[in-house]
C-alpha cells in the first residue's frame, strides 16, 4: 500500500525539471546494458513539465515497433509521476542519475564533501 503525502510544489518541479534539464549531458547517454538514458531523462521531463497523469503515460507505450515509449521508458516516467503526485518513497528523479554522473559533476551534499571535493 502506498502512502500518499501532499503533491510537490509547482515550484519544486519546475526546480526538477531545470536540474534535469542542465544536468542531462553530464549522464552517462548508454548504460551497460545499451539503454539511452537520455530518453529515460527526456520522458521524466515530460511527464514533469506537461503534467501526464498515469493513463497518459501508459498511452505513449504500445506494443508495435517504433512505439513512442516502450517499457523501460515508461517506468521512468512513472517514477517521475509518482514524485510529483507525493508518494511515500518516491524520491525525486535527479537521484536516480546521481550514480551515472562523473564524480567532480555530481552534487554535493555536505560541507564535508565540498571542502573535500576543494582540496582535491
Amino acid at each position: 500500500m502506498n502512502r500518499k503525502q501532499s503533491a510537490v510544489t509547482k515550484k519544486a518541479i519546475a526546480d526538477e525539471v531545470k536540474w534535469l534539464k542542465e544536468n542531462q549531458h553530464h549522464i552517462r547517454r548508454y548504460n551497460a546494458f545499451g539503454s539511452d538514458n537520455w530518453r529515460l531523462i527526456d520522458a521524466q521531463i515530460k511527464v514533469l513539465e506537461d503534467g501526464l497523469e498515469e493513463g497518459d503515460i501508459y498511452d505513449m507505450q504500445t506494443e508495435e515497433e517504433g512505439s513512442e515509449w516502450d517499457s523501460e521508458v515508461v517506468s521512468a516516467a512513472m517514477d517521475a509521476h509518482r514524485w510529483a503526485e507525493g508518494e511515500a518513497r518516491t524520491a525525486a528523479p535527479r537521484m536516480d542519475w546521481f550514480s551515472l554522473m562523473p564524480e567532480d559533476t555530481r552534487p554535493l551534499k555536505t560541507k564535508k564533501e565540498k571542502l573535500c571535493r576543494k582540496t582535491t
